[in-house]
């Protein structure tokens, strides 16, 4: 019997096949990378990706060898164009060539895996890069989609949740899981933000970026990156304790080095006011439990946010809940109307006379 590629079992019959190359590789011990000289990880399969660790030089000659040979066992085959080695660190002397069926594999410092891109230096400016060249041709769709469908009082309501549910999900795809992400990426991330908000609301260049949030009840990037790195912390805690990523984890507690996820995410607890919480305690927590106490330290801490980089222009510009403002949901009011009321409430629009003494509104840019 013959299951084919494409068909119905084919997911699930290629799932269980990977599966067992790291499951041999650890009931027998060999060919496991040794993280922090405590945790053993095997080859690491999904679906019918399969990604090994291992030492440049002999073995990872031995591990290629392994999953290589463990293929042609099962009858299983390997596209030369999607199975790459990336080297990362400095070369040494004896980095060896490996191959896959008698031919050797290609070698590149960039490729990609499970949504993200991975870079040979380990940093996520790549990665980074990628998704904003995503997110500009979004921000072009869902501008063209605002265009050609009429909303009526709804506009704003509705641009909001395309934010949230085609525009996050493309940027923050993974963001969990990041390490030694530095404050440009985050910037540049933040940049394509309020680029968004900005054609949402045609609002010039200098609208202050206080407004963009407040006026939509937006929450800030850098806030919801650190919200699914808490949640995701919760993830993590729940495991049992021989779970892959509860082993790594508990590594990177007992020996921490510069740029472990574990220092991002004390930082976040801090700055959320959760540091009070042991790990202990929330492992104890339901995740609906947690879920809701994170999210209202969230909404209080971006509004302090909010707060403390107010201009001189959005003084008066004021949100306890983080909700989108009464006047932007009116169905009384036309779309232009609400734009021209947000310039206004922005302090963007000045009041001034033309030559014959009658009052105008002129744009300030």
């Amino acid at each position: 019997n013959i299951v084919k590629q494409g068909g119905v079992l084919g997911a699930l019959k290629c799932s269980v096949q990977i599966d067992t190359i790291g499951k041999q590789a650890i009931e027998t011990g060999d060919h496991l990378y040794t993280y922090k000289n405590k945790v053993k990880i095997p080859p690491l399969g999904f679906v019918d990706d399969v990604l090994d660790i291992s030492k440049c030089g002999i073995d990872s000659v031995i591990n290629n060898s392994y999953i290589d040979s463990s293929f042609q066992l099962k009858k299983l085959k390997l596209n030369k164009d999607k199975c790459q080695k990336i080297h990362s660190g400095v070369i040494n002397n004896f980095c060896p060539e490996l191959h896959l069926n008698n031919e050797a594999m290609n070698q590149v410092n960039i490729t990609k895996y499970l949504g993200d891109t991975i870079s040979s230096d380990g940093k996520v400016d790549k990665n980074i890069d990628v998704r904003i060249g995503k997110l500009i041709g979004l921000t072009a769709n869902i501008m063209s989609l605002l265009k050609e469908i009429s909303m009526g009082g709804h506009y704003f309501t509705i641009t909001r949740l395309f934010r949230q549910t085609i525009f996050l999900p493309v940027m923050l795809l993974n963001s969990e899981t990041w390490f030694n992400i530095t404050q440009k990426n985050i910037d540049d991330l933040e940049s394509m933000d309020k680029n968004l908000l900005r054609k949402i609301l045609d609002a010039p260049s200098k609208t202050p970026v206080v407004s963009l949030y407040i006026e939509l009840g937006c929450i800030p990037v850098r806030y919801l990156i650190k919200y699914k790195r808490i949640m995701y912390l919760h993830h993590i805690l729940t495991r049992d304790d021989d779970h892959l990523v509860s082993r790594v984890f508990s590594a990177q507690m007992s020996d921490p080095s510069k740029g472990d996820w574990c220092n991002q995410i004390n930082d976040d607890l801090a700055e959320f006011g959760l540091d009070y919480l042991g790990f202990s305690d929330i492992r104890g927590m339901k995740k609906y439990k947690f879920k809701k106490l994170v999210k209202k330290a969230l909404i209080y801490t971006v509004i302090n946010y909010l707060e403390s980089i107010k201009g001189s222009k959005t003084t008066n510009v004021k949100s306890d809940n983080l909700d989108i403002q009464p006047y932007l949901k009116s169905e009384k009011l036309t779309l232009k109307e609400k734009k021209l009321l947000f310039k206004i409430r922005s302090k963007i629009i000045i009041n001034a006379k033309n030559y014959n003494g009658k009052e105008n509104f002129k744009i300030s840019e």
